[in-house]
């Protein structure tokens, strides 16, 4: 066999049936490949659907759950004011201490019965009610003297700025503020009430104070963590965190904007939104107006992280419908 048979042999063109079957196969082949991305689109598309569904269920997850802890700090913080409410009612019971505000002048003896009566009572008011932290009466009467720790005279004692606010008005709000008569200790904030106290002729005997510590004045918010901010926005403009247990600058995450965001909602009157800031967070924020002690409850949550999970699962669902188009081009 010489070389140009075998050449000829190599190099032998298809006969006109095999070149038909391998047609055929082709488009077979082909007629499979689009039948199965026309099955497969939808599916696709039905996955990016359910995707979009599962985020929208989870920020409205995340929505009903601060929803439902800030519903719980509210009434809580409501039943707490009703207790110092009441607390500074009691003063006006004490008859040792009301008849001692009708006198014009005080013996010794209604010094002392002051002392083992009234202070006795008021401190009984304390260690009855764990939460309150004092309970104080700042009295008028020029010829009184101060009894630790419970009688103080409201002229050298009352912090100037609440004796004018009283002025005009019958009980007054002071909250994330530091007690009156502390002089070492100033890390502790108060939420403290003051009562105008009216002696049986109806004038003006002094003021009553009730205070309590802000981490129980908004008690049982264990939830709170590093995504998590609740506390007060407060009359002046300020927060306080309950988290830090001071009137921070919104540092880290929660930013300045914070403040901007509470001022929106005064002005709108809106009780909860979700927002996202030029960085990319997306913090879902709602409030509890509480205009009786002139704040309101706040509650911020974080929740970029629901949407980055979408975001990875879209863009999976990118990548699959990407490389299927390839395959069956």
């Amino acid at each position: 066999m010489d070389m140009r048979h075998l050449f000829r042999r190599l190099v032998r063109r298809p006969r006109p049936n095999e070149a038909l079957g391998f047609g055929k196969k082709t488009l077979i082949n082909r007629i499979i490949r689009y039948n199965l991305l026309i099955v497969m689109m939808p599916v696709l598309v039905l996955l990016l659907f359910l995707f979009l569904v599962y985020q929208e269920k989870q920020v409205d997850f995340e929505a009903r759950e601060v929803d439902s802890y800030l519903d719980r700090a509210y009434y809580n913080v409501h039943n707490n004011i009703a207790l110092m409410r009441a607390l500074a009612l009691t003063p006006m019971t004490d008859e040792t201490l009301m008849d001692t505000l009708l006198l014009r002048e005080l013996q010794p003896l209604n010094l002392l019965q002051l002392k083992r009566e009234t202070v006795a009572e008021l401190q009984k008011l304390k260690w009855t009610n764990p939460t309150i932290g004092t309970v104080r009466v700042y009295y008028l009467h020029k010829a009184m003297t101060d009894m630790s720790p419970s009688l103080y005279s409201a002229e050298q004692n009352l912090p100037e700025q609440i004796a004018k606010s009283l002025e005009q008005r019958d009980n007054l709000w002071a909250l994330a503020t530091n007690d009156p008569l502390a002089e070492d200790d100033l890390s502790d904030l108060y939420a403290i009430y003051y009562q105008k106290l009216y002696t049986l002729k109806g004038d003006e005997g002094g003021y009553v104070e009730i205070s309590m510590k802000m981490d129980k004045f908004l008690s049982n918010m264990s939830y709170v963590d590093a995504k998590n901010l609740m506390g007060l926005y407060l009359e002046n403009g300020a927060l306080y965190d309950y988290s830090s247990g001071s009137q921070a600058d919104a540092a880290g995450m929660w930013s300045a904007s914070i403040w901007e965001l509470m001022h929106s909602f005064q002005q709108q009157e809106e009780n909860q939104r979700e927002i996202q800031f030029s960085d990319g967070r997306r913090l879902y924020v709602a409030i509890r107006p509480m205009e009786e002690i002139g704040c309101a409850l706040f509650y911020v949550r974080d929740i970029s992280e629901v949407y980055r999970q979408s975001g990875k699962l879209v863009f999976g669902f990118l990548g699959s419908l990407g490389g299927m188009i390839l395959l069956f081009s």
